[in-house]
């Protein structure tokens, strides 16, 4: 299925998935916010935080964007534009597609990578 990019405000990605969830859904489609799980370190204490991937952007796992999907989406507060532009709204397709596809297969949320070093290399 083909993935449509919209931007969002930065920070309201959460916001305006739950309220265009619904939207998105009645038309056979799925909204899919790529986040990381970090640690990080503030004033001498780690904690684990979730980031998104791409900050301002939703993916949208559906056939094509109608003209009532996009206008019913274009009402909801934090949407700004569909990429390429809102006149030409274009799937993403090859590098693009490739690096989305790599790091959905993850899941949703992309767990902290496990390294071991050999002292000895």
């Amino acid at each position: 299925m083909p993935y449509f990019v919209i931007q969002v405000k930065t920070l309201g990605e959460d916001k305006f998935k739950d309220r265009a969830g619904p939207v998105v859904e009645n038309e056979s489609g799925k909204l899919i916010w790529p986040r990381r799980n970090l640690k990080i370190r503030r004033k001498g204490e780690w904690s684990d935080s979730l980031a998104p991937i791409f900050p301002g952007f939703l993916f949208l796992d559906i056939n094509e964007v109608t003209p009532d999907l996009y206008l019913q989406l274009r009402k909801i507060p934090g949407f700004f534009r569909f990429l390429q532009s809102n006149q030409n709204i274009i799937s993403l397709s090859g590098r693009d597609m490739e690096l989305l596809t790599h790091f959905i297969s993850f899941g949703e949320v992309v767990d902290k990578s496990v390294a071991m070093f050999d002292e000895n290399n």
